[in-house]
């Protein structure tokens, strides 16, 4: 939630990628610094007073949007709330921001957090000789009852994971053990 007395705390930074041309507020206000007439065909940069942008913030979008144009003229539509994180929280890589209230059109960073960085929850917890020795097991159990179950719970690993392996969908490039004739 905004302060009572916001716009006197309002700060701005420059955003990533359009420094000199953009910036983002603390209040989740986009503000244009510079701009290119459409037509001109030396692209100058035209030094205008500083204008806020209108978000498209109707209730057809998730989330509200600005667009954002390079002085080269290509145009990228951005969420307001990441442009506010990158530009005042910080997120780390792969972290996801959220709203900490449900009001999802205050983009102020006081309504935005990050929840950290989502990975996938069996990334890697398995070794090769263990994949061999799950392919081999399904291989030597074929059409027994809750076997994949079992394995998943063995391993500490999902039944979707083992079902995954077993259509070769993961780990396809490794080969069970095959028996000593």
């Amino acid at each position: 939630m905004k302060p009572l007395n916001w716009k006197s705390k309002e700060r701005w930074k420059p955003i990533k990628g359009y420094e000199g041309i953009y910036s983002v507020s603390n209040m989740g206000r986009i503000k244009r610094h510079w701009h290119r007439r459409a037509g001109v065909p030396n692209k100058r940069k035209y030094k205008t007073t500083p204008k806020l942008l209108k978000v498209n913030a109707n209730k057809s979008h998730s989330h509200p949007k600005v667009k954002l144009r390079t002085l080269e003229g290509v145009t990228k539509s951005f969420d307001v709330k990441y442009l506010v994180a990158d530009a005042w929280l910080k997120p780390r890589r792969g972290g996801r921001v959220v709203y900490k209230s449900d009001d999802v059109f205050d983009c102020s960073v006081y309504n935005l957090k990050e929840i950290g960085v989502v990975k996938e929850k069996n990334a890697a917890k398995l070794t090769i000789e263990q994949v061999k020795e799950i392919k081999q097991t399904l291989l030597d159990s074929l059409n027994i009852r809750g076997v994949k179950a079992r394995i998943a719970k063995q391993y500490d690993i999902s039944p979707a994971t083992i079902t995954r392996i077993s259509k070769s969908e993961r780990w396809e490039e490794i080969e069970p053990f095959l028996p000593l004739d």
